[in-house]
């Protein structure tokens, strides 16, 4: 079960900072500690077991490994590791760190990457069907971590760790979540860009979910 540990006390976070130092800017790489000791946070409130915490960490902290290359550096990581392209994936390069991320940060650190990590760091940008809790702790700790400036994300981290009155915590984590999509959905139409189909279908599924969750 997930202890109260000081994150910087954790064992392996500076295996996980040494593998991602060299590919990110500061501003970046300042984001991804964030979001990391944001997702830590979550997943003691919820005592999740230590071996969960630590895939959840790590992809956390793993999620943007690839966020800075370049659409052709994408493109040749994409060949490099058989990931085949959709139309939506040409029309949304902004994801493709997600699809570049799991393999590239497989091959860097193979003994703490495991499939679940994978599916954590894929699904962090987009969001998806099916998605696990530890891959909703990713993808909302992203949204909500501190750093954030814009004013949504701001409102949502105040929502998730001030209001939760008594509710119980994976409803909450559920309505949180929810929102994150939400939220994204009506800036993306907003910008007039172009939504992923794998957010709109995390949308639905997440709006099912909080329905059905019982206090």
């Amino acid at each position: 079960m997930c202890t109260k540990t000081d994150f910087t006390e954790l064992d392996y976070i500076n295996v996980l900072y040494g593998a991602v130092k060299d590919e990110l800017t500061e501003k970046r790489l300042s984001h991804v500690v964030s979001v990391a000791k944001t997702a830590y946070r979550i997943c003691c409130e919820l005592k999740l077991s230590e071996s969960d915490t630590k895939k959840t960490v790590t992809a956390a902290f793993l999620h943007d490994i690839t966020k800075e290359k370049t659409t052709e550096e994408h493109m040749a990581l994409c060949q490099k590791y058989g990931i085949e392209l959709t139309e939506n994936e040409l029309r949304s390069p902004s994801v493709l760190h997600q699809m570049t991320g799991a393999p590239y940060a497989k091959e860097k650190l193979p003994l703490m990457v495991d499939d679940d990590v994978c599916g954590m760091i894929s699904k962090h940008c987009t969001g998806g069907g099916g998605m696990t809790l530890c891959e909703k702790i990713v993808f909302l700790s992203d949204y909500i971590e501190p750093e954030r400036r814009h004013e949504a994300c701001k409102t949502l981290n105040d929502f998730y760790f001030n209001k939760r009155n008594g509710e119980n915590i994976e409803k909450h984590l559920d309505k949180a979540v929810l929102l994150a999509y939400d939220n994204t959905v009506r800036n993306l139409k907003n910008k007039g860009a172009f939504i992923h189909p794998l957010t709109f279908i995390g949308f639905e599924e997440q709006k099912q979910t909080v329905d059905r969750k019982v206090i």
